[in-house]
């Protein structure tokens, strides 16, 4: 794999973003998800994998934790935190191997609070 920069993941988060408005629209997920497990591309899959493996991304599926890299976070705009969110609850329930449900997004570094998925509320940014 190769080594990313924060420029490499906004670059990512430029790229996948679409993701999350392709499934969820601009305000977040409908009331009525549809009830299969979510894919990524075969790239974004392998992306997503190098983040996990550069420490920026750590993933606590069963509790439905995601650990960010603070530095990555600070560093989006509200939107594409939005679609980072979007694809973290994807690459979640395919971990789990179920459909869409909800997952909190916590700073890598203190634990703090930073958004959260769920199928009801759609993301939500602290």
């Amino acid at each position: 794999m190769k080594n990313l920069s924060i420029l490499d993941w906004l670059g990512l988060m430029l790229g996948i973003g679409l993701i999350g408005v392709m499934l969820f629209g601009e305000r977040g997920p409908s009331p009525t998800v549809v009830s299969s497990i979510p894919t990524l591309t075969p790239a974004q899959d392998e992306t997503m994998s190098a983040m996990m493996e550069q420490g920026y991304v750590q993933f606590d599926a069963k509790d439905r934790r995601v650990l960010v890299d603070r530095e990555v976070w600070n560093a989006l705009e509200a939107k594409p935190k939005r679609d980072l969110v979007a694809v973290l609850a994807i690459k979640t329930a395919i971990f789990n191997n179920t459909p869409l449900e909800s997952i909190e997004i916590l700073d890598k570094f203190t634990g703090k609070r930073l958004a959260e998925f769920s199928i009801s509320s759609g993301v939500k940014l602290f």
